[in-house]
């Protein structure tokens, strides 16, 4: 999405839009120029901040996509690329993230923050492999919240937890297209099938390879289809 886009997707006029963007620091060469999307998000945060109803809500367990990252691939997870699952949605993007405090000052909540997401931070219980802290309630309460305050359009849970599948069939039988993005390792089947769509993360931490069918996991993405299974 680029600058006239993010214009018309928000009612503003592009010259708006793009003073907004100066404001927050983004660089923008030209109206035509694609826009990352921590800006994106950064500037539906303004548009929040005034009271615009958010259109796509996204909920970030990100303990959880952490947790599967490093188990999985050996690495953290790129958290400034999950905006990205939004693309094409209208805005004003609301993502919402969850996550132990570290008591770090200069932390993944901290990034996160600068990023656009509002975050909500808890004591985590220490375990071997890092900090532990369960957020099924606080995401469900909040999702559904937000459903009741904003009707959004389409919700983005970016987690694999089984534990929302009920949540998703909630949010779906209310209306809202609800898209669920996680790593394939630790995707629990009930909620692939709950969802209408699921976007696989592997893509980001696989190399396609043109020897082998790994490389079809490149840019994969499973859609809920009649008669097929994602």
């Amino acid at each position: 999405m680029n600058v006239k886009e993010a214009a018309r997707s928000l009612g503003r006029p592009p010259s708006e839009v793009q003073a907004l963007l100066h404001d927050l620091g983004v660089p923008v060469r030209s109206p035509e120029a694609p826009l990352d999307g921590p800006s994106l998000l950064r500037l539906s945060g303004l548009f929040l901040d005034r009271g615009r109803t958010p259109r796509t809500v996204l909920y970030l367990d990100a303990y959880n996509i952490y947790w599967v990252a490093r188990h999985a691939y050996g690495a953290p997870p790129d958290f400034a690329r999950i905006p990205e699952l939004l693309e094409g949605e209208d805005l004003p993007w609301l993502a919402r993230a969850f996550l132990p405090n570290n008591g770090r000052a200069n932390g993944p909540e901290t990034a996160l923050r600068r990023m656009g997401f509002r975050v909500q931070a808890k004591a985590g219980k220490a375990r071997e492999d890092g900090l532990k802290a369960n957020f099924d309630v606080e995401i469900a309460v909040d999702a559904v919240d937000d459903l009741h305050r904003f009707r959004p359009r389409a919700v983005y849970l970016v987690s694999g937890d089984g534990d929302f599948t009920y949540l998703v069939r909630y949010l779906r039988e209310a209306g809202c297209r609800v898209t669920v993005a996680a790593f394939s390792e630790g995707l629990a089947r009930t909620l692939r099938d709950a969802a209408d769509r699921v976007v696989v993360l592997d893509q980001y931490y696989i190399r396609p390879r043109p020897d082998g069918p790994i490389g079809q996991i490149r840019a994969y993405e499973c859609w809920r289809m009649e008669g097929q299974t994602p």
